[in-house]
């Protein structure tokens, strides 16, 4: 008897199949955590509890040209820290008409290996957004879907995007428009493809292009450069 319970029970576990991509010995169907370094021990959620674990910074510097007539530019640093499931997210751009935009969110995330979700509360030189990601996870493609609420003092807006990454090209459309009237929506396709270095597999370069649908007066160029520090 005791031999067909055991059989049963092996059985049972080889039909849910136990998948631990990140090797810290927690299913990822429960891992909130689930891209945790192999050096750290983790608890019974996947996350590090090893007291030298300081999280994750990413660096992000991109430059961008309009082109145009007026031809603007502008440079953007990026600031993401992911300690387990919390984000802290910041960006200063500097634009050639001597305009500056600082922001400034936090965010929670909740993450299996299926899909991610992500809400983001931030406030930036001029307005409050808050902000919802939802990502699907197929093989080496992964679905994005994004809104984001704009909270303005003169009229509030709400963008829509929906795209794709696969591997490390990524896709998206933009649809942006004010609350009370939509006549003034924005509609854009954005493309980027970001290359990983072998050497130093936090180190990447990214380019994109960025184009109006509405408008062939708004194209733009990006190229940057980023680096994650554990």
């Amino acid at each position: 008897m005791r031999a067909l319970l055991f059989i049963i029970f092996m059985l049972s576990c080889l039909e849910a199949e136990f998948i631990d991509n990140d090797f810290d010995g927690v299913d990822d169907n429960i891992d909130r955590c689930l891209n945790t370094p192999f050096k750290y021990t983790v608890n019974k959620d996947g996350c590090p509890q090893d007291t030298q674990y300081f999280g994750e910074l990413n660096i992000e510097l991109i430059s961008t040209k309009q082109l145009t007539q007026n031809g603007n530019r502008s440079k953007t640093l990026y600031l993401d820290y992911y300690y387990n499931n919390y984000i802290l997210s910041s960006s200063y751009s500097k634009y050639s008409t001597d305009d500056d935009l600082k922001y400034f969110a936090v965010g929670y995330k909740i993450e299996t290996k299926k899909y991610k979700l992500e809400f983001y509360l931030g406030k930036s030189s001029f307005n409050k957004k808050g902000t919802i990601n939802y990502d699907i996870k197929s093989g080496n493609i992964v679905y994005n879907l994004s809104s984001t609420y704009t909270f303005d003092d003169i009229a509030d807006f709400i963008n829509y995007s929906a795209g794709f990454t696969y591997k490390d090209f990524q896709i998206s459309y933009l649809n942006s428009g004010s609350v009370d009237s939509f006549t003034n929506q924005y509609k854009n396709i954005d493309s980027s493809y970001s290359y990983y270095f072998k050497k130093y597999e936090k180190l990447y370069i990214k380019v994109g292009y960025n184009q109006s649908i509405d408008s062939n007066d708004m194209q733009i160029i990006y190229i940057g450069v980023g680096y994650s520090f554990e």
